[in-house]
């Protein structure tokens, strides 16, 4: 048996996000055998982990949730490299501990955030426990307001540079992420692999039910609100469909997020709120088209790919991509049944769903062969055959070593 230390900020399936991706990796490996020791900031994570394993809560300081909108951003421009940092600085001696206690097989951090990685950094260096650097999104450039002072820049790539020269492996979860990674990394390049994101397939495990809005097409949006920026997108799209006279054709349907559409939007777009994985995998199977919206990221070419993608694509519905050229559109491009428009063409979606009304409503759906290598469980398997891999090649190399002693 596989012993594994995994730390995550959240490992929640329900929250997507950071807690989804590790949350559902935890089911996964638990699965495939392994002995699970997780370490989090959400005391929720205890149904989550279950009888897979022993959870260690250290909270997420309250004060950083807690204060007002002025100090939040205050304290965002002035923590290096990013104010989750602080919770870091709690977790890292709680971490070091547990993994003295147990020594387990292997160490794993997942990010978000990334600023995480530096227990694996502490830890690895201190006990020799081989550090699995769970990457995922880039973390210097993606442009999203990560680092917002030079100085915090400066930070980040000193922090990035630690864990490619101290962990075993390090886990991108796009092709293009993974060569801007060995780029910047060119000493470190073969630790760099690629392990995508997914979808859990008991979310679709309920047969989907009859049309989502019957005699209308549902445009579904199931994602989060990417700030504000999913919710203006929605918005821009439902004005225009009132506008052109096309309400009586269409309806919007989204959930992942708070706000509510306004009154005088209601006739086109109703929202369901947040949903369990379960609600939202019936909610995509049951669309006539999902609306897949991804916010403007860093330089091109982008290297990240919305989390709602692969759970989109599992469904079998028709999928219009709202986005740049880049990871994102490289793996839909793959798929039957995916639509793609430039962000810079949106006033012309409108048009775009008048021409395609009549095959939307033959209500086609799409097995897409292939999709399956991105189901969770295959996923873990893949992590634990480079984890399996790296402690072979690990004990032969020790060995070696003994034997040269001994001679």
């Amino acid at each position: 048996m596989t012993r594994l230390c995994i730390v995550s900020l959240s490992s929640d399936p329900a929250q997507f996000g950071g807690g989804y991706r590790a949350g559902t990796l935890v089911k996964y490996l638990a699965r495939e055998g392994c002995e699970l020791d997780l370490v989090s900031a959400e005391p929720g994570d205890r149904a989550v982990v279950g009888d897979f394993g022993r959870l260690t809560v250290v909270p997420y300081p309250a004060r950083l949730r807690s204060r007002s909108l002025a100090w939040r951003l205050a304290n965002r421009c002035t923590s290096w490299p990013e104010p989750e940092r602080t919770w870091v600085k709690r977790a890292l001696p709680v971490v070091l501990g547990r993994v003295t206690e147990t020594l387990p097989d292997a160490l794993i951090v997942s990010s978000p955030p990334h600023s995480a990685q530096l227990i694996g950094v502490g830890v690895g260096t201190a006990t020799g426990v081989p550090f699995f650097a769970d990457l995922r999104d880039d973390w210097v450039t993606n442009g999203r307001g990560r680092s917002w002072t030079p100085v915090q820049r400066v930070a980040a790539k000193r922090a990035e540079r630690r864990v490619g020269e101290t962990a075993t492996r390090v886990f991108a979860n796009t092709p293009i992420l993974r060569a801007k990674l060995a780029e910047r990394h060119s000493g470190h390049a073969s630790k760099i692999l690629v392990l995508p994101n997914g979808y859990d397939s008991a979310h679709f495990a309920r047969p989907a039910e009859g049309p989502l809005v019957p005699g209308k097409l549902a445009i579904v949006y199931a994602g989060g609100g990417n700030g504000s920026y999913a919710v203006d997108e929605v918005r821009r799209l439902a004005r225009a469909l009132l506008s052109c006279g096309l309400a009586h054709t269409w309806r919007i349907v989204t959930a992942g997020f708070d706000e509510m559409p306004s009154p005088e939007l209601s006739r086109v777009w109703r929202h369901l709120g947040i949903l369990s994985p379960r609600e939202a995998g019936n909610l995509m199977q049951r669309a006539d088209l999902l609306l897949l919206l991804k916010p403007p990221g860093g330089p091109p070419p982008s290297s990240d790919v919305p989390l709602k993608t692969y759970s989109y694509l599992r469904s079998g519905s028709p999928v219009l991509y709202l986005g740049e050229a880049g990871a994102a559109s490289d793996l839909l491009g793959q798929f039957d049944g995916v639509f793609m428009v430039a962000r810079d063409q949106r006033t012309r979606l409108v048009n775009w769903l008048s021409q395609h009304e009549a095959e939307l409503r033959r209500r086609p759906r799409f097995t897409r062969p292939g999709i399956e290598e991105y189901d969770f469980s295959a996923i873990s398997r893949r992590l634990m055959d480079a984890v399996r891999e790296s402690l072979a090649t690990r004990h032969e190399t020790h060995s070696a070593m003994t034997r040269t002693g001994a001679t």
